[in-house]
């Protein structure tokens, strides 16, 4: 490039000149640099654009020979920089950041021993790796542990009909085996999601339909409503068994406060992970 009096943005080279190549391009300039933060600057190094460049200004001397030694550590220590290398603490390594030519003359044209060794990154890439399998694997024994505690409904036949359990104990009478097997089937299902659908209820023909998502789960009769009307009883049961469902549980079960309040830290939780193992 050619020569001046003034400074130089050392941003302004690296954008004029376009580059997008995978190999790494160093320009060369006698111009005296500008740099964020500092005085002045032997060189400067862009890893995203691949683009290092390097000032001649601040390294002349009348021995030719000196003169290319330090272009040269300074075009490697920009390179080291454009390969993902850091500044080193050691003088004789050629990351060590010097202050001025001095120190620049003392400095080594080699990584040292430890810049030599596997890049640290790759330990910390193992130890995120290893977060990463530690978190999917919790998240799989949780999603087994819940997938084992998702039959908390059953169904039995009784004398002149069926009944639908919940660990045991009745909590729906229905007219039919088959309704009730039905029904305790599509209530697991829904205690098995994570965000299950609330249940509602319609008329029916013959008296309240209960529904989630459009999805018919029983009908309610009036031979198995009480004395109430089987819209008022159905309404009435799901008031009590939806938020079981949302729930995980019962109140005293500790379950809501985890799945209900909880929910979209676990969705969130869930996204992460399918991401990370996209």
């Amino acid at each position: 490039m050619p020569s001046g009096g003034d400074r130089i943005p050392v941003k302004a080279i690296v954008e004029a000149q376009g580059w997008n190549g995978r190999d790494p391009l160093i320009v060369v300039t006698s111009r005296d640099l500008d740099a964020p933060g500092c005085a002045s600057v032997f060189g400067y190094a862009d890893p995203r654009r691949r683009v290092a460049v390097v000032s001649t200004r601040r390294l002349r001397t009348a021995d030719r020979r000196l003169a290319k030694e330090r272009i040269q550590k300074v075009i490697a220590h920009e390179l080291s920089h454009l390969r993902g290398r850091r500044h080193c603490d050691d003088p004789s390594c050629v990351m060590w950041p010097v202050r001025n030519v001095q120190e620049l003359d003392r400095r080594g044209t080699q990584l040292c021993s430890s810049c030599r060794r596997p890049r640290r990154a790759w330990r910390a890439a193992a130890l995120v790796l290893g977060a990463c399998l530690v978190f999917s694997c919790s998240v799989d024994a949780a999603l087994s542990a819940l997938s084992r505690k998702a039959v908390p409904f059953a169904w039995r036949g009784r004398a002149g009909g069926a009944e639908v359990t919940y660990k045991g104990e009745t909590v729906l009478r229905l007219a039919r085996t088959e309704q009730a097997r039905e029904a305790a089937q599509a209530l697991n299902r829904m205690f098995a999601e994570m965000d299950p659908p609330s249940m509602s209820v319609r008329n029916g023909a013959a008296g309240a339909r209960v529904e989630a998502a459009g999805t018919l789960l029983f009908e309610v009769d009036p031979t198995y409503s009480g004395p109430q009307s089987p819209v008022e009883f159905a309404r009435n049961w799901v008031a009590r068994i939806d938020p079981l469902i949302q729930g995980k549980g019962l109140p005293h079960e500790g379950c809501p406060d985890c799945h209900v309040f909880r929910r979209d830290e676990v969705r969130q939780a869930a996204l992460k992970r399918a991401r990370w193992w996209r």
